[in-house]
């Protein structure tokens, strides 16, 4: 079975400074999906994934480059 994103807090807990009982905000961010490029992996004969940006929470691409 894949693995459940659970969103940025709660997946690097162990690397913040957050308790159990620390508020979480989240708009669902990060996990973004990444899909398997079959013609680039062809062409390259290596497996190449492709990050799908527009599944982030805004809809938008452009928010990776802000961060």
């Amino acid at each position: 079975m894949a693995h459940q994103w659970r969103g940025v807090i709660r997946e690097y807990a162990d690397r913040l400074p957050v308790t159990e009982s620390t508020k979480v905000i989240t708009l669902g961010e990060g996990g973004t999906p990444l899909v398997h490029a079959q013609k680039l992996s062809e062409l390259t004969g290596s497996t190449v994934y492709l990050k799908v940006e527009g599944m982030n929470p805004t809809g938008s691409f452009k928010d990776r480059g802000m961060t």
